[in-house]
């Protein structure tokens, strides 16, 4: 289980395009808490994705000094299912959905781990459906599943 922030609020995260360090750091430990709060006090998670992707952002390397003092790496995604797209664009189809998510590869061909960019909120039903065709998908490459620490 990786944090993701509390808020998802890029106004509050980064206003202006400029990350907000405290307000992210924050953020990450209250949702940290959260966890600890549900899971169990000795419950911690040493992974954070940035809102919006690490890629999005620039001058991020203070607040990744910051969360590193804490423990706690960030990561983002490298291949993409289309799920935060907007509607207009998004896949209808778990097969359009596949297509998709294997032409993304092709953005990052040299990491051999894959983290894939996915939602399962209402109206994002496509995802959950498209889910065991995805995890045959690496399987059939030669992909196996774990969790981050």
């Amino acid at each position: 289980m990786a944090n993701h922030s509390l808020s998802h609020n890029f106004n509050l995260l980064y206003p202006g395009r400029i990350p907000n360090q405290s307000q992210i750091i924050s953020e990450v430990d209250q949702t940290n808490a959260n966890f600890q709060a549900i899971l169990g006090k000795d419950f911690k998670t040493r992974i954070f994705r940035h809102p919006g992707s690490h890629m999005s952002w620039q001058g991020l390397k203070g607040t990744d000094q910051a969360l590193a003092k804490q423990d706690v790496q960030w990561i983002d995604w490298n291949t993409l299912c289309v799920v935060a797209e907007p509607l207009s664009v998004r896949p209808t189809t778990s097969e359009i959905m596949m297509a998709y998510m294997d032409d993304s590869q092709k953005y990052f061909p040299e990491t051999t781990v894959k983290v894939v960019l996915m939602h399962d909120t209402a109206g994002k039903e496509l995802t959950v459906q498209t889910l065991p065709q995805i995890i045959e998908y690496f399987k059939n490459q030669g992909y196996t599943f774990g969790v981050l620490e």
